[in-house]
């Protein structure tokens, strides 16, 4: 990877995030990008979330939710029910255990968030994030 390549970089800072969460979690089995859905999930529970909403949030693609979702649901972290307007379309809610998951672990998103912002002031934080929402922004619309 060539350090000078914005795009490398933070394929590289996603890297560390996600495995450095996997060192800290106490179920070694979630993902870091699990965790992260399931607290959308949990955040949102009271809004009908479907599987297109999240994929929306998530900017990711459908197998990808798909993928994430069926292993929520085979762990019992949430729950999948059809609308009954609208029979292809389904909710996603949060089962009580996946709301504790989140609950006992999103203190090592926190964590991780801490370290990676180390020695960043407020005014480059809030210029980091203009950056970052301007990137998905650009990308999102080309691709």
């Amino acid at each position: 990877m060539m350090l000078n390549d914005i795009g490398g970089k933070i394929k590289a800072a996603s890297l560390l995030t996600d495995r450095e969460f996997t060192r800290r979690v106490e179920n070694k089995k979630l993902s870091a990008t699990q965790l992260r859905f399931l607290k959308f999930i949990v955040l949102n529970r009271d809004n009908n979330l479907t599987t297109k909403q999240i994929e929306r949030a998530s900017l990711q693609g459908h197998a990808t939710v798909s993928g994430v979702l069926r292993r929520l649901i085979r762990d019992g972290y949430t729950i999948e029910s059809v609308n009954i307007h609208d029979r292809r379309e389904k909710f996603i809610e949060p089962t009580e255990k996946g709301i504790q998951l989140v609950v006992a672990n999103d203190k090592y998103l926190e964590i991780i968030d801490t370290m990676m912002l180390k020695d960043v002031s407020e005014d480059e934080l809030d210029l980091l994030n203009r950056i970052l929402d301007k990137i998905v922004t650009n990308l999102s619309s080309q691709i």
